[in-house]
């Protein structure tokens, strides 16, 4: 057993998120699709074989640190992922029922679990600070401003293929709310600075996290740019946003 500092936290997380989807369709396959007590269990005793078989062979490769706490997190990750799959299992079954029956309702259970994954990529890795003096080390860092945070890896060109990530990745959040909630763009903008200041405040609590104000703006424009989108695309379909691609191809392949 290691005594992990802040720097290790990352990876002792990442290692139970690996095992989270191993539990959870692990319970489901051996369920025949339905989340059982019994087969979740054997699920738990595979995973946990699985993690020591992996940690054992591991010992033969040196540059591999080995340690009780992976198997602690590999555990945790498997009971996490079987608590997921029978919380999750009608969603899931209303899933399954969508793709094979009607294409439509389909969108309508995509844009909200884009919308939580989006939420659990921002905290990713989930390594949170646990005392005061991390808190304290993290904000005497670079990698946290008002506005502009400036981490040593800072430069223009970077921060403004990062605010533009941002945007993009929040027109879905905007699309949902305009389809589900009736948002209008000014309302859903709203929201979209809502939602960026929760995860800007989350990130700042997060050991490899970089947090600024220009992201709460960001994802303010990306949500009500979505949310204005949405009528636009609902009247006229894909179609015209199809041929201005066919027609600008070779530009977009650039700074694609």
């Amino acid at each position: 057993y290691l005594e992990l500092g802040v720097e290790s936290r990352a990876d002792w997380v990442a290692n139970g998120v690996l095992y989270a989807p191993l539990g959870a369709l692990g319970a489901l396959a051996l369920g025949r699709g339905h989340a059982r007590w019994g087969p979740s269990s054997l699920s738990l005793v595979l995973s946990a074989a699985l993690g020591v078989g992996i940690e054992f062979t591991q010992l033969f490769f040196p540059p591999r640190t080995v340690s009780q706490n992976d198997l602690i997190a590999e555990g945790l990750g498997s009971v996490v992922g079987v608590l997921g799959a029978h919380s999750l299992e009608p969603w899931l079954d209303r899933w399954r029922r969508s793709i094979l029956q009607d294409g439509h309702r389909l969108v309508g259970f995509l844009l909200p679990a884009y919308a939580v994954a989006y939420l659990l990529y921002c905290f990713f890795p989930f390594d949170l600070l646990l005392s005061r003096q991390e808190l304290d080390e993290r904000l005497s860092s670079p990698n946290w401003g008002w506005l502009i945070a400036r981490p040593d890896e800072f430069s223009a060109f970077r921060l403004l293929l990062l605010s533009l990530a941002e945007v993009v990745l929040t027109l879905p959040i905007g699309v949902l709310l305009a389809w589900q909630r009736r948002r209008s763009p000014s309302a859903a903008g709203a929201t979209g600075a809502l939602l960026g200041l929760v995860i800007e405040l989350g990130q700042l609590l997060i050991a490899s996290g970089t947090s600024q104000g220009l992201s709460i703006v960001t994802r303010a424009i990306g949500v009500a740019m979505g949310a204005w989108a949405w009528p636009l695309w609902q009247a006229s379909g894909p179609e015209p946003m199809r041929r201005w691609i066919d027609r600008h191809t070779p530009w977009l392949v650039l700074p694609w």
